[in-house]
């Protein structure tokens, strides 16, 4: 995006202690996120994106809804914000069914569906 520069566009930054509220708040969150999802009908083998994922807790909780044979695609615009995810996911031993790519919203484009689709706390403004 012109003129985007990701460690100044966030207004609370993304340093580590950020990263940590981020996710303090996501797992106060991620009882109700989850059943949510369930009342949604996320469920095994389904294709899910998650726009602006973050540090990746929700994409994270939809991967283990969509279980091994379902797929999540995670897209944030912050580099190091999706590497740092994309090591929880491994960590978390999800590395087969969830994906992350350093994308804009606007700008990203999938050759493939999705059956659902997340976007917690995104905010999209345009001039």
């Amino acid at each position: 995006m012109p003129g985007f520069d990701s460690a100044q566009d966030y207004v609370l930054g993304n340093s580590v202690q950020e990263q940590n509220r981020l996710q303090y708040r996501a797992a106060i969150l991620e009882k109700w996120t989850g059943q949510f999802f369930v009342s949604a009908g996320i469920e095994l083998g389904m294709r899910v994106l998650d726009l602006g994922c973050g540090m990746g807790d929700v994409s994270l909780l939809a991967a283990k809804l969509v279980g091994p044979t379902g797929s999540v695609i995670a897209i944030d615009r912050d580099r190091a914000i999706v590497e740092r995810a994309r090591e929880r996911a491994r960590r978390a031993g999800h590395g087969g069914n969830i994906e992350f790519l350093c994308a804009h919203v606007l700008e990203f484009d999938s050759p493939s569906s999705f059956d659902a689709v997340a976007g917690r706390y995104i905010l999209l403004l345009s001039a």
